[in-house]
């Protein structure tokens, strides 16, 4: 296993470039294609804050509890408010921990992450993303494997953060969506 590095890992394969920051979030610092930024990017290594990265993993889970409180198989289990003056949890645990670099090469890497029950998250997990670029495209990859004896909630997702162009479009398809109240909780 590779040591986790305080500077990016970068990838490259014809003209796409990402700059990938397992020390700060698993984050990816930024994407560009032919030089132009896809996501909010910042430079290579320059980096301090995950919330001001191109994009970042959601696990265990993505949007918020409410008021830190989960309510799992009839047992409340509070939780930590990790997010300055949010009254909720928010987007669970690995945006704010290091991860382990597994795998890396110079158009691919795998990232990990273990956790062990804490106060931020009461049961044990292991997840993996991948990053793989490809000609004129972008394949990415988010894992959960539950670690915990018995079952355990889990929901995954990204934060990204989209460079808004007058001509740029993003489109997505989705089976279903769970929308927020007014409250801004699910």
């Amino acid at each position: 296993m590779m040591a986790d590095m305080s500077v990016s890992l970068e990838l490259r394969h014809a003209a796409l470039h990402m700059s990938l920051r397992p020390d700060v979030g698993g984050c990816i610092e930024g994407l560009w294609f032919q030089g132009v930024p896809v996501l909010r990017s910042s430079a290579p290594g320059t980096l301090e804050n995950v919330r001001l990265s191109a994009c970042y993993p959601l696990v265990p889970y993505s949007n918020r509890i409410a008021h830190a409180q989960l309510l799992w198989s009839g047992t409340t289990h509070p939780l930590l408010k990790n997010f300055g003056g949010e009254a909720h949890a928010i987007h669970g645990v690995g945006w704010q921990n290091p991860w382990q670099i597994l795998q890396a090469d110079s158009s691919s890497a795998t990232l990990s992450l273990e956790h062990l029950p804490d106060a931020s998250w009461p049961f044990a997990f292991d997840a993996l993303q991948t990053f793989r670029l490809k000609d004129h495209a972008v394949e990415v990859t988010l894992c959960i494997t539950n670690q915990s004896s018995g079952a355990a909630p889990a929901g995954l997702g990204w934060h990204p953060y989209f460079t808004k162009r007058e001509d740029t479009c993003v489109q997505f398809f989705a089976t279903r969506h769970v929308g927020n109240g007014r409250r801004q909780i699910a």
